[in-house]
């Protein structure tokens, strides 16, 4: 690998780098390689640290290359810092997130070096005010209180906004397959999170999980970004046709 002719696509450190799609990815063979390993652990209801440690190390190094991976992988190496002795349990959460990876990893392979994808891009507007969730797209929105199906005085408002995305994308995420979704919210917090994967607030990192699964099913990349509040409600006030739809939205599975 230290040395090869000429080409559009080669092969450094583990990774595939192809200049003229502007994309890093892991090869195929590798990929195939730490999905069967992957798949040998969903039998498993135990292993030892050793073997995890091995796991999680490959996913890790995969996960540079997909952008969904890291909050599917934050359980999986919680369970390996919460390990007492050198054989570890493997509860339900982990093998959900290990699912994750293989269903949905082949899909997810690969970054853009540059730019993002020349898929459509469609913007989705989304916050919330006075215990009220607003979202907007292309020439529909909605506007849900919340205070009927949702304990506000125990819900802070950065997990109101956080689950409000989560509805937006499970409401018009079908309309959106196969392409981009700039998702966009006044919620530092929460962008942070769609981000990098990484919240320290369980609540918010179990509706990252469930948005990025929502994402994969639909063949979304999910563009986040930061809207000043007035901005974001200069969109919202605008008028648009109104949607109705069902509180199950706002909820998120309970296993996630």
């Amino acid at each position: 690998q230290k040395r090869c002719p000429p080409s559009q696509c080669i092969r450094w450190l583990g990774f595939t780098i192809d200049v003229q799609a502007g994309i890093i990815s892991i090869p195929q063979d590798k990929l195939e390689a730490v999905l069967e390993l992957a798949r040998s652990f969903k039998q498993k209801d135990t292993t030892t640290i050793k073997r995890l440690q091995s796991l999680l190390g490959k996913l890790l190094h995969i996960a540079q290359c997909s952008r969904p991976a890291r909050i599917f992988l934050n359980r999986m190496l919680a369970t390996l810092r919460a390990a007492t002795s050198m054989i570890v349990k493997l509860d339900t959460g982990f093998q959900l997130d290990l699912q994750w990876f293989i269903e949905y990893l082949p899909q997810n392979n690969g970054r853009y070096i540059i730019d993002e994808t020349t898929a459509p891009t469609y913007n989705i507007y989304c916050s919330v005010k006075e215990n009220t969730a607003m979202g907007r797209y292309e020439t529909s929105q909605y506007t849900q209180p919340l205070q009927s199906f949702i304990d506000l005085s125990a819900t802070p408002q950065d997990e109101l906004q956080a689950l409000n995305c989560l509805a937006s994308i499970k409401v018009w995420g079908p309309e959106c397959r196969n392409s981009n979704i700039e998702l966009a919210c006044n919620d530092a917090t929460v962008i942070v999170a769609i981000t990098t994967g990484k919240s320290r607030n369980d609540s918010i990192t179990a509706v990252m999980r469930e948005l990025w699964l929502v994402a994969a099913i639909n063949k979304i990349n999910i563009k986040p970004k930061f809207i000043d509040t007035a901005d974001i409600f200069e969109v919202l006030r605008k008028p648009n046709k109104p949607l109705s739809i069902n509180e199950y939205v706002f909820k998120r599975q309970a296993n996630l």
